[in-house]
């Protein structure tokens, strides 16, 4: 017997479409065989880690391997990551370690 899980709600909504498309390509380009539906749901974990970053105020949040590659894709794109920090509340600037 299997016990259900329950789905965590996407992220994806937390940026235009156009912003997501290029994030999503993002990792796919810099990173050999990752897939689509693969590189979709990095980004949209990459989301849900700054989301939590915002709240975490003195915390150190580090995200997995996979989220990593999504969130350094979102901070490539500077204006779009600066605004997703700005809508969460605060300040989320990558440490200088990650």
């Amino acid at each position: 017997m299997t016990t259900p899980t329950a789905l965590k709600p996407s992220a994806h909504h937390l940026l235009a479409e156009e912003g997501f498309a290029r994030v999503v390509h993002l990792v796919q380009r810099d990173n050999d065989g990752v897939e689509e539906a693969f590189a979709v749901r990095i980004v949209d974990e990459a989301l849900n880690f700054v989301a939590a970053a915002t709240r975490a105020t003195g915390r150190h949040l580090r995200p997995s391997k996979p989220v990593d590659l999504g969130w350094h894709a979102l901070i490539l794109h500077t204006a779009m990551y600066r605004e997703l920090c700005t809508e969460g509340g605060s300040a989320c600037a990558a440490p200088p370690e990650a």
